[in-house]
């Protein structure tokens, strides 16, 4: 069980990380001949964003502690999801922001080669979004799931998913 929970762990923050890098994004114009523009994308503080995806990977997890203590309040539900709250708010404000620095840094773009390349790294960057909201959605259900059943089989069932 605790192996699960630390590759979850992992896996939570190395998505939230790839998330909320945002790149410094410089679009050079070529002047002459020829004119195009060419962009170059630099990441910056990439340790410190990961420790942040941490921390908040750490706190959306928190309830499981919470739920293999068998932790009961008339709360419980408000308190679980309220520590997934953040993880959520980071990635969505993360992954608005940077999806419109990508898609200007594309319109900006009019070499054919390097327009594909951009294009190609806006899908994966969808496409990881799509895994942090499945991630979201994940622990948005696990935390309703264990509040609304009452202590029986099924709740013991939940637990070790």
């Amino acid at each position: 069980m605790v192996g699960m929970m630390l590759k979850q762990l992992l896996y939570s923050t190395v998505v939230l990380t790839a998330i909320t890098a945002t790149p410094l994004v410089e679009v050079k114009w070529e002047l002459g001949y020829e004119e195009g523009a060419r962009a170059t994308f630099v990441y910056h503080e990439v340790l410190h964003t990961a420790l942040v995806a941490l921390g908040l990977t750490a706190l959306a997890m928190s309830p499981y502690l919470a739920i293999r203590a068998r932790w009961r309040s008339a709360f419980a539900k408000m308190t679980y999801l309220a520590a997934v709250a953040p993880w959520a708010y980071v990635c969505c404000s993360k992954f608005a922001f940077a999806y419109k620095i990508q898609l200007r840094a594309i319109s900006y773009i009019s070499n054919d080669d390097h327009w594909h390349n951009l294009v190609f790294g806006f899908v994966s960057y969808c496409a990881i979004f799509c895994l942090a909201m499945e991630q979201i959605l994940h622990w948005s259900l696990l935390y309703h799931l264990v509040t609304v059943l009452s202590k029986d089989w099924r709740t013991h069932f939940i637990i070790f998913l």
